[in-house]
């Protein structure tokens, strides 16, 4: 069967989207150690501990989510059957990591992006050409 366009819309913005959680990785390592330093400094290691160990795991889910994106696209360019589900399993789990974020902080620009991405990328997967192809 042909690769439809839109299948290669996906793949790419899948990529772009694996780029932002990478980024978002090096965000939250970034916060939690400068955060754990600070905290640390001021007498609180048990809370500099916690906050770390916080700032770890959203650093390990958006690293985990950027290099399943990038396993994804390649498979999703070569219509892997596997590759649809995965693709909407990885954006469900990052949109509602990304909600939770947002509601905790405020946001920042990739998080943003990656709600963006995630729900034009869930619209994408659901057009009944794309499933066609990977007959959903």
């Amino acid at each position: 069967m042909r690769r439809p366009t839109n299948v290669t819309i996906i793949a790419i913005l899948q990529v772009i989207s694996g780029i932002f959680n990478l980024v978002d990785c090096f965000i939250w390592l970034l916060i939690g150690g400068v955060g754990g330093v600070i905290v640390s400094a001021i007498g609180g290691s048990g809370l500099a501990a916690i906050f770390g160990g916080f700032f770890i795991i959203f650093a390990s889910i958006s690293l985990a989510l950027g290099l399943m994106s990038f396993v994804l696209s390649l498979s999703l360019l070569q219509l892997r059957g596997w590759a649809w589900i995965g693709t909407v399993i990885v954006h469900i789990v990052a949109l509602m990591m990304e909600v939770t974020k947002l509601l905790g902080s405020g946001g920042v620009a990739v998080n943003y992006l990656t709600v963006g991405f995630a729900i034009v990328i869930l619209y994408y997967l659901m057009r009944p050409e794309v499933k066609q192809a990977f007959r959903v």
